[in-house]
């Protein structure tokens, strides 16, 4: 061990097959109000500075002036308003802007920032409630020796070497905001991603399919082999033949580890 310092480390690539995929994971609920002032418009609030200096931003180093009471709330130079004083008037008028006072279930010392949820959820699409996924992976996904643990527990016997956990594998999956998805190991293994998504599979709406490999050179004919399956679950389903417009217009997001 050089330095003191564990060199041991895992790598774990992941790929979907069209460009417009975006990896996500749900979130924790913002919080929104509904107040008399705007029905049936809830909103929340953030926070009206961002992290840029005077002289990064100039326009936007001025003091905040409410217009109810005249009370002044000076920038601060190491972190200036998101807007400028030039844009003041439109946001307030918009009622984009919240100062302390107005409402008196919300405890801030300093204007803040106004929201729809209108906005939110146009914005965001089908991905509304959800966050996008950081490189430093939760407690929650275990280790190598977690994996080791459940093959044991399975098999009785250490039967490979460094598998990875099935609670990493629901932690990619869970990345996956698309019901029919179909989800491509082609490196197998222990199998650790074939026993997460079993379990995904249990919960309905979740993933459809999903095709294990060991061999690589086999990946088209198996990849093809998985849309001819999935086409006939869809059908199945539906309860008649799938258009190749429909076809074309499915979502699909590949999963290759």
């Amino acid at each position: 061990m050089p330095f003191g310092v564990s060199q041991d480390y895992e790598q774990v690539i992941c790929y979907a097959k069209s460009s417009q995929f975006r990896a996500s994971i749900e979130g924790k609920k913002r919080k929104y109000y509904t107040t008399e002032d705007y029905p049936g418009r809830p909103w929340r609030i953030h926070d009206l500075t961002k992290q840029t200096t005077a002289g990064e931003r100039p326009n936007s180093y001025f003091t905040i002036v409410n217009p109810k009471n005249g009370k002044e709330y000076p920038a601060n130079p190491n972190a200036t308003w998101r807007i400028t004083a030039e844009t003041f008037d439109t946001y307030y008028r918009a009622g984009r802007i919240v100062f302390p006072g107005d409402y008196d279930f919300l405890k801030i010392s300093r204007p803040v920032f106004r929201y729809w949820e209108e906005d939110d959820r146009k914005k965001a699409g089908e991905n509304f409630g959800r966050i996008s996924v950081s490189t430093h992976l939760p407690g929650e996904v275990g280790m190598s020796k977690d994996g080791t643990k459940e093959i044991t527990a399975l098999f009785g016997a250490k039967v490979f070497h460094f598998p990875k956990p099935v609670s990493l594998m629901k932690y990619i999956l869970s990345m996956i905001n698309c019901r029919d998805a179909i989800v491509l190991d082609f490196f197998s293994g222990s199998a650790s991603m074939a026993h997460a998504v079993m379990q995904k599979i249990a919960v309905p709406g979740d993933l459809s399919w999903y095709s294990s490999l060991k061999n690589v050179t086999k990946s088209q004919r198996h990849i093809e082999w998985a849309m001819r399956q999935s086409a006939k679950w869809e059908r199945s389903v539906s309860g008649g033949p799938e258009s190749r417009s429909e076809r074309n217009g499915r979502k699909w997001m590949w999963g290759l580890w």
